[in-house]
């Protein structure tokens, strides 16, 4: 894991002025503590759904090699696809559907930004993960459907292809 050291300086509001590399060195302001709060409601509204899907989503990228997709996009993403799913609060029962629609849902999302909602500032999300987000969506739907059949080693081998061995064959 590569680890960048940058200088900052923190505000007495919380916010921290950074040195961001990839400007060249420019400055701009960050607010890590009032986006983990931001990602903390999100979580709470939809039952603790959001830190799962994004924990599902960071295994995929993982898995898939998706490492053009930055770890707080998918955060983000996963924020928004969230507000707008009819079955947020849902519980875990639907964690099946909500993998195979947040994968339709990432893929439609290529090349566009997301905005950090304290900063305003947007992140330009690109399409390299794009293919790879169609292919999990495949699986996932096809999983979904053995599931629906009750055919659940298909299915588990189905999640598989996202997931990796994380995910067992049979539940």
């Amino acid at each position: 894991m590569t680890v960048e050291v940058v200088p900052a300086f923190l505000f007495d509001d919380g916010r921290v002025w950074v040195c961001d590399t990839a400007s060249n060195g420019a400055y701009k302001i960050v607010a890590p503590t009032a986006e983990i709060a931001n990602f903390d409601w999100h979580d709470q509204q939809t039952n603790g759904n959001l830190r799962a899907l994004v924990r599902m989503a960071k295994q995929w990228q993982r898995q898939s090699n998706a490492n053009d997709l930055k770890s707080f996009q998918i955060e983000l993403l996963a924020i928004d696809f969230l507000k707008q799913w009819p079955y947020r609060a849902n519980s875990v029962f639907w964690y099946d559907w909500m993998v195979r629609d947040f994968f339709a849902y990432l893929h439609g999302r290529a090349n566009s930004f997301v905005s950090f909602p304290t900063t305003v500032e947007l992140s330009w999300v690109g399409d390299g993960w794009q293919a790879r987000a169609q292919r999990a969506y495949r699986h996932a739907a096809q999983a979904c459907e053995y599931e629906t059949s009750n055919h659940n080693t298909a299915a588990g081998w189905e999640w598989q292809q996202i997931f990796g061995s994380a995910v067992p064959l049979t539940a």
